[in-house]
């Protein structure tokens, strides 16, 4: 009976190991599938991670990218603006140089015209004092010289009067524009 009982119990706790050691193996087999589930959720989420950090940076890159370009859009746009505005206010100063200059050409052939004028006005003034001069004077020593002549000799009138009315050669008349000649 003792053997029998050593061997029923022996058999118990064997059936008893069996079943712990397959209720571990089981626990083990489960642990195992579920860390390797969880292995390869943890990688699915890391590779998730990576492809949305990727995703972000690309982002990132082409917002960056984007706003340089708006940023060189921006600058050259301001940099035509500023070369528009220095060419209207170039052409607005030659304008109105053009305009000072005409307007000072204009007064300067005013003034050269008024000038001109008042030359020609002032040698013909001249010239017709002179010319009055001259014929009072040639008149007068005309008319001294027939008298002397007249007192002089006792020249037969005919012949006086003929002298006086001989036009003399040796006077010309004066020109216009050339008062001392």
């Amino acid at each position: 009976f003792h053997i029998r009982l050593d061997e029923l119990r022996t058999a118990f706790f064997k059936k008893e190991n069996a079943e712990k050691l397959e209720a571990k193996k089981k626990a083990d087999e489960e642990a195992a599938t579920k860390k390797a589930e969880f292995e390869e959720e943890r990688r699915k989420h890391y590779e998730l991670l990576c492809r949305h950090e990727k995703i972000m940076k690309i982002i990132e890159l082409e917002s960056r990218k984007e706003a340089e370009e708006q940023a060189i859009k921006k600058a050259e746009c301001e940099a035509k603006k500023k070369v528009e505005e220095e060419e209207i206010r170039k052409r607005a100063e030659l304008k109105a140089t053009k305009k000072v200059a005409l307007e000072s050409k204009k007064k300067a052939e005013e003034r050269a015209r008024k000038a001109k004028k008042e030359a020609d006005d002032q040698a013909r003034k001249k010239v017709e004092l002179e010319s009055k001069k001259k014929n009072k004077e040639q008149a007068r020593k005309t008319k001294k010289k027939a008298e002397e002549e007249a007192a002089k000799m006792a020249v037969p009138v005919l012949k006086a009067k003929r002298k006086a009315e001989k036009p003399q050669q040796h006077l010309q008349p004066i020109h216009p524009n050339y008062p001392d000649t």
